[in-house]
């Protein structure tokens, strides 16, 4: 610099070619999940299994009931009555037991 506060033309130079850099870009962290953000996702990937599971068990159970009232040897069947109660009993279970204590134990 000269004593009259003007700049050298090398000090002008430098000065803009550092301006001229581009800025670097914030970079954030990658996001990691937290111990109970796993847990949710585990357990709503298992509510969704239960969930199918339950809709499979009622699409059964409505296939046993459709036998057991439409067929004239329904109840004669070998077990079908109480395959059409187990099935009932399996999808009372799996919607308010399985679910519910899915998430009581999550939380």
């Amino acid at each position: 610099m000269f004593p009259n506060g003007r700049m050298k033309m090398s000090q002008t130079l430098e000065r803009e070619s550092v301006r001229r850099l581009a800025p670097i870009p914030q970079m954030e962290p990658p996001k990691v999940s937290s111990y109970a953000e796993q847990l949710d996702q585990e357990a709503r990937a298992d509510e969704k299994k239960l969930e199918a599971f339950a809709d499979m068990l009622k699409a059964a159970h409505k296939q046993a009931v459709f036998l057991l009232n439409n067929l004239h040897f329904g109840k004669e069947l070998d077990g079908l009555p109480e395959t059409v109660r187990g099935l009932a009993i399996c999808i009372a279970n799996t919607e308010k037991d399985d679910i519910g204590k899915l998430w009581e134990y999550q939380s």
